[in-house]
């Protein structure tokens, strides 16, 4: 089974330590040693969650502004203020 983010986080750890590196998922803490690392699985998956969130948050509301205005152009032909929130 895979997990968000999973892919990218073995690319970059077997970039910098080797493809022998291991990298193993848990529920305890993060730890590394010369051969292996344990990533905290839900602190991972929050940090990602966070970034998704950041990354695809403004392209979101844009596409939904873009949708609304086409479809009910009269109510949402200037929003403004819609297209501010997708900036914060």
């Amino acid at each position: 089974m895979g997990f968000r983010g999973g892919k990218h986080l073995i690319e970059v750890v077997r970039a910098d330590r080797g493809p022998a590196f291991e990298i193993v998922l848990s529920d305890g803490p993060c730890s590394i040693t010369e051969t292996r690392m344990t990533v905290d699985f839900e602190r991972f998956r929050e940090v990602g969650q966070q970034r998704f969130f950041e990354v695809y948050r403004q392209p979101g509301i844009e596409t939904a502004l873009s949708f609304l205005e086409e479809q009910f152009p009269s109510r949402f032909a200037s929003a403004q203020s819609a297209r501010a929130l997708a900036r914060t």
